[in-house]
Order: structure tokens, then C-alpha cells, then sequence
């Protein structure tokens, strides 16, 4: 069970509150951590990595960066995306003062500067804890997290799709031999391209273009881009993943 005995933040989670956070407050994080109150109705956020945090708005600035994490993975493993919703935060806690401040707004964080050299130094037991611990030194897995938080829309999809494309290109590796079809990624990329296919919710503006015969649903293009990086990250990791059904995660889940 999580605690916030040496964390100087909490921040009370105002939503999603479903079976599923109360799973991830089983489990144990490490670098994150989900505390559920007495009261089983009211669930905290934390993490360590905000210990040298001085100002309210900055650590709850910071505390989205790492919730984004959590987000990322949590799009990452569920088969249904839209059963999930990104975690928002309503009220922030001194835990050395006592102190609570509100929320004033999510802000807009462009770039991640969560300080990782604060550590709990304790080996990940799960699939979710070894995901964010991998994401403190490897800059791929941290972006593909990111980009997943986002939502899953084609924009955010092309943008991990570019991220997996480079991190093979680096290792000499295609999607080709990871076993994907180039057919299908052409026509995921001419939909996500295409204004004339799918309006605003596309890369581009209108530019005139002939709109591609064959499109890419979103929920084919959800698909193929999570089963890519599933597959990176057996491969290159050994971190095999078991998408969920539904809102409830296994009492143990080995990796």
C-alpha cells in the first residue's frame, strides 16, 4: 500500500474515480504513488520527485508531467482508449505545513523537467512502475508516454508513430520486420494527413488533395500503433505487456 510519510505534496485526485485508480492504489508505483484516503472515497497523488519543489502552482505544474506518465500507460494498456480518462487534479497539500491550495487551472506543460535524481531507489514490480522508472533514462519511452496522455487522436498517433520510426531507424530496425504491413501505416498516414478524410482532426489544412481510397479508422489506427509499441517494447525491453479488457488490473502482474 502507498504512503506520503516522506513526500512533501499530495494533491486530492478530483477524477477519473473508478475501479481502476483504486487498483493503482495497490499497487506499488515508486516513483508515483495513488494513496486511497480512510474515507474510500477520496484518493491522493504523490511522488518524491516533487521533494524540492518550493511553490504550490510549480509542484502541481510538475505533478501533471508525472500524472501524464500514468495517463500514457494507462492509454497504453486498455483495449477500450475511451473507457479511460486522464487523471485531474483539484486541491494541493503541504504535507510538512499542512497547508491546501486550489487547483487554479491544468497547466500547459511543453516541456518535462520532473527532477529524477530525487529516488526511492525500490525495484519495480509491475508492468506500470517499470514503464515511469524506464522513463527517467530512456528519452523514447518518456515521449511515447507523453504523446499517448494526450489522447489517442491522429495527431498524437502520428506523433508516436514518428517516435517509434526514429528509435528503430537508430537500432537498424523497420516496422517491416517487427512484423507491420507498410500498406497499412500508408494508409494510416494519408488519413491522419488528409483534411478532405477527417476535417480538423487531421494533420493538415485543406490543401486540395485527392483524399486517399483507402483510410485508416481511428480505431483501426489505435490499434496499430499501440501493437507497434507493445512490440517495441517486448523487443528492445523484454517488457511484455497484457492489455486490459476492462477498468481492473490483476492482483500481481509480472513483466
Amino acid at each position: 500500500m502507498n504512503n506520503t510519510d516522506n513526500h512533501k505534496w499530495s494533491f486530492i485526485i478530483e477524477s477519473p474515480i473508478t475501479n481502476y485508480i483504486y487498483n493503482l492504489s495497490i499497487y506499488n508505483l515508486n516513483d508515483v504513488c495513488i494513496i486511497e484516503e480512510p474515507d474510500g472515497l477520496t484518493y491522493l497523488f504523490s511522488s518524491i520527485h516533487l521533494n524540492d519543489v518550493e511553490n504550490p502552482q510549480e509542484a502541481l505544474k510538475k505533478a501533471y508531467q508525472l500524472t501524464a506518465l500514468i495517463d500514457g500507460v494507462s492509454y497504453l494498456i486498455h483495449e477500450n482508449k475511451d473507457e479511460y480518462s486522464p487523471i485531474k487534479l483539484s486541491r494541493i497539500i503541504n504535507n510538512e505545513t499542512n497547508e491546501s491550495f486550489c487547483c487554479d487551472a491544468i497547466p500547459i506543460n511543453n516541456i518535462f523537467d520532473v527532477n529524477f535524481s530525487i529516488n526511492n531507489n525500490i525495484e519495480p514490480n509491475n508492468v506500470i512502475a517499470v514503464l515511469i522508472s524506464l522513463a527517467k533514462t530512456e528519452k523514447f519511452i518518456l515521449n511515447l508516454l507523453i504523446f499517448f496522455s494526450q489522447g489517442i487522436t491522429y495527431i498524437n498517433l502520428y506523433k508516436a508513430l514518428d517516435e517509434m520510426k526514429s528509435f528503430l531507424k537508430n537500432n537498424n530496425r523497420t516496422t517491416k520486420e517487427l512484423g507491420f504491413r507498410d500498406c497499412d501505416i500508408s494508409k494510416f498516414k494519408h488519413t491522419a494527413n488528409n483534411y478532405e478524410v477527417i476535417g480538423t482532426s487531421a494533420r493538415h489544412g485543406t490543401q486540395g488533395n485527392t483524399p486517399p481510397s483507402n483510410t485508416f479508422s481511428l480505431k483501426e489506427s489505435k490499434k496499430l500503433i499501440t501493437d507497434i509499441a507493445i512490440k517495441i517494447l517486448e523487443d528492445f525491453f523484454k517488457i511484455k505487456i497484457s492489455i486490459q479488457k476492462d477498468r481492473f488490473l490483476p492482483e500481481s502482474w509480472d513483466f
